[in-house]
This record gives C-alpha cells, sequence and structure tokens, in this order.
C-alpha cells in the first residue's frame, strides 16, 4: 500500500527502487502527497537538497517535525523531476512477489486489484469473485454474499458440486463462507487497520477460490 505519492523537483536526488529514505523538508500538499525538498537515503548514504527550492512554489517548504520515513517504490525519473511512492517495506516486498506472480494470478483479479490500498483490494477481488459465481450459475446481482455461497455451495442443495464427500462438501461450504466473513465482511463496514492482514493474502486465497470454481 502507498503510504505518500512524493514528488522531487530538480536533478540532485540519487534514490533507487527499494532505498530506505527520510523525507525532512518539503511540502505536503494533501494527506497523501508530499513536495520534497530535502531527502536523507539510509540505503545509500547522503542527504539530497532541491537545487531548485522555492523557486516555482507559492508556499515555501519547511523542516517536518518528524521525518516521513519508509521505501522509495514506483520510481520515475524524467527530466527535471522525480516521483515516486513512499511504502513500508512489508508492501513493498509483497508488492514485488505479487508482480512477479502475476503469470499466475487470475488476470481480472490482477488487474482489479493490482495497486490498491487493503480495502479497495478487499473490494475489488471479492467482487470478481462473486461476479464469476453469478456468471457460472446465471445469476443476476442481486444474488450476493453469504445468500449467493449458500446458493452455489450449500453441501445439499448447492448448485456447485466440489469434494466426493459430504464431508468435502462442507469443507468448501465453509471455506467459501469463512473467506467471505473474516475477508470481505469487515472491509465492507469498516476501514481495516493493523489487524496484521496483507493484500498478497487477499489476492492469494480469492485466486484460489477463482481456480476451484473454474
Amino acid at each position: 500500500m502507498t503510504d505518500y505519492s512524493i514528488t522531487w523537483d530538480g536533478t540532485s536526488l540519487r534514490v533507487n527502487e527499494g532505498d530506505n529514505i527520510e523525507i525532512q523538508r518539503g511540502i505536503k500538499t494533501s494527506d497523501s502527497t508530499i513536495r520534497a525538498t530535502r531527502i536523507k537515503n539510509t540505503s545509500q548514504g547522503g542527504v539530497f537538497h532541491s537545487d531548485i527550492e522555492g523557486i516555482t512554489m507559492s508556499v515555501m517548504p519547511h523542516d517536518f517535525a518528524e521525518p516521513y520515513q519508509g521505501y522509495v517504490a514506483n520510481l520515475e525519473v524524467s527530466q527535471g523531476s522525480t516521483k515516486f511512492d513512499l511504502v513500508s517495506k512489508v508492501d513493498l516486498k509483497l508488492d514485488r512477489i505479487l508482480k512477479e506472480c502475476k503469470p499466475m494470478i487470475d488476470e481480472e483479479l490482477f488487474e482489479n486489484t493490482n495497486g490498491k490500498n487493503y480495502d479497495d483490494t478487499v473490494t475489488n477481488a471479492f467482487k470478481v469473485l462473486e461476479e464469476r459465481l453469478r456468471k457460472k450459475l446465471g445469476l443476476a446481482a442481486s444474488v450476493y454474499g453469504d445468500n449467493l455461497i449458500n446458493y452455489a455451495f450449500n453441501p445439499e442443495t448447492g448448485k456447485i458440486s466440489l469434494g466426493e464427500t459430504i464431508a468435502e462438501k462442507q469443507a468448501v461450504f465453509f471455506l467459501f463462507k469463512g473467506v467471505n466473513g473474516w475477508y470481505r465482511n469487515p472491509a465492507a463496514h469498516r476501514f481495516i487497520r493493523d489487524e496484521g492482514f496483507t493484500t498478497f493474502q487477499v489476492i492469494s486465497i480469492v485466486d484460489y477460490l477463482l481456480k476451484l470454481i473454474k
């Protein structure tokens, strides 16, 4: 998940993907965007100062009482400027793993979740799953959530049969019902923060469920 979008004016900055940095000075233009003018690169060493600070700025930069710390991701360098995302280390590693796994992940799922925050990842991932189920079963959009799972996988009346025994059919039913209740429902009703969930977990398990119904 991206914590902040960073813009740097000038050509003096030296950073690479994955570098651990501190944004020490600049202008916070919104809750999630920063125009930086002094950055400490902990990974490579050195503190970089914008060589055109204040020249084209209507608001002067200031020192941040607590530097914004994180890792460089999605680095874009163009003539006269540098742009990148500031992310946590865990999210950066998982983002790299996810991109490496792209050929193995359901294409529609990947396109609708790549680069999203946790809440949007959950919302989009389960939309893909539910739409895939409704299409397979010929159902209208009014059937969703637990009703859709019950219609599809109820061990006795479900229209999709997965498993050789009643116990296995029940396991599949509870698997879909449990994932829906544990991941989708909380994110549908409140913002999820610091509860140990990651976007990678959600994408991986929904991808597995998509492969089951395929």
